[in-house]
């Protein structure tokens, strides 16, 4: 008779508000999650605890924050410098916190969820308490390419190889990480066992908005055509590339669309997107929004096209993928995971950098709207069948099953 697992530890170390969150909320409100206690273990520090505590509607979830060893988030140097200097027994401090916290909460499966792998964090580092205390099923996630540690590489190697003998399992979003982990670690060096697990876009969504979406996404004229980009805007997210690409359109073309940065900053880069576009005088046809605190999927539904214009990896590019759901046509940089699930026959594809290419896949997309309409229903029958969150929730159970073999 197969065992039913009734209860897990999820452990997340995170930092900004983004795509980590969708797929956090969208598993832990999961049918297939739905009758099984489930403990979120995350920093204090973390920005995504307030989605966590809106999206969430699971009633057997239960939030545990801590004191991050790992994270800490201040502007002065000699803070910094004493942190960076210890960061090898901060590291060993947050094993023993978890160890505690776990103990106190000891679940048959520990799922530790990293957005990036190769640094000092607490969430991969819970695999070794969690190997003391015996549980049963303890497994990486792995959800963002390696990222290169900046000290301590001889000390990390040796940690890299304790999660390793820790965990029992490896989850991967794409193989892409899988790949990029493989060529800088030596997690899958023993022929660990190891499963791609391809993120999910949620069918089930809120019809509740808590701002209104109609205000910030009106034009001047009914018939603009508006494209988003909807991330954090940072350098490696193209959004100073679609500003070039659009500078370069003629006057005329440039009338026809408005543009919409959707996604967290800080006063720096907003600062930068300002100046840049005041430079180049496109202030009127570009708007930062910001975070927007609702559904995704209800902002993309404003959007005529959306595009993600990554410069060198996408872990795999859930925003892309809630386009498609909503039958909204794509441009995507050819970058990491996206694709996967990208293809000319459903998107357009670009090279990452590419001003060129962006500003003539605008022009196509003024001039074929309907070309591209088709492209973009063929997408959502993609996502329909092989990339919904049911369809991840149930991949991810069936793995937690076969731990507890």
């Amino acid at each position: 008779m197969e065992k039913k697992i009734k209860n897990i530890a999820i452990i997340w170390e995170n930092v900004k508000y983004g795509g980590m969150n969708t797929f956090i909320e969208n598993l832990i409100n999961s049918k297939e999650l739905k009758n099984i206690k489930i403990n979120l273990i995350t920093n204090k520090n973390n920005e995504g605890i307030q989605s966590l505590k809106n999206n969430i509607k699971n009633k057997n979830y239960k939030l545990i924050t801590y004191n991050s060893f790992n994270v800490v988030n201040v502007n002065n140097y000699l803070i910094k410098l004493i942190f960076w200097t210890f960061r090898p027994l901060f590291l060993i401090a947050s094993i023993i916190q978890t160890y505690l916290i776990l103990k106190n909460n000891k679940p048959e499966i520990i799922l530790a969820t990293c957005g990036g792998y190769g640094n000092f964090r607490t969430d991969s580092t819970s695999l070794i308490s969690a190997k003391f205390l015996n549980i049963k099923g303890r497994i990486l996630n792995i959800h963002h390419s390696y990222t290169a540690p900046r000290m301590w590489n001889f000390f990390l190697k040796y940690i890299d190889k304790r999660i390793r003998n820790s965990s029992t399992n490896l989850i991967f979003n794409s193989k892409a990480v899988k790949l990029s982990v493989q060529n800088n670690t030596m997690l899958l060096n023993t022929g660990k066992k190891s499963e791609i697990i391809h993120l999910g876009v949620s069918i089930y969504r809120s019809n509740q908005n808590r701002i209104n979406l109609n205000r910030i996404f009106k034009t001047k004229k009914k018939n603009t055509l508006k494209i988003g980009i909807l991330s954090r805007v940072e350098t490696g997210k193209g959004h100073y590339d679609m500003i070039e690409a659009f500078s370069r359109l003629s006057e005329n073309m440039k009338k026809n669309f408005q543009v919409f940065f959707v996604g967290p900053l800080d006063a720096n880069e907003l600062k930068k997107i300002n100046k840049n576009l005041k430079k180049l005088n496109l202030n009127k046809f570009f708007k930062v929004t910001g975070f927007l605190n609702c559904d995704s999927l209800h902002i993309i539904k404003k959007l005529d096209l959306v595009l993600s214009l990554s410069t060198s990896f996408e872990g795999f590019g859930l925003s892309i993928a809630e386009a498609l759901m909503a039958k909204k046509p794509i441009v995507a940089t050819k970058v990491g995971a996206v694709t996967e699930f990208l293809n000319n026959k459903n998107s357009k594809l670009i090279n990452p950098g590419n001003i060129n290419q962006i500003k003539f896949s605008l022009e196509d997309f003024y001039k074929n709207k309907k070309k591209w309409k088709s492209k973009a229903l063929i997408g959502h029958k993609t996502i329909i069948k092989k990339f919904t969150s049911e369809i991840t929730a149930k991949k991810y159970i069936e793995n937690f099953k076969n731990n507890l073999q």
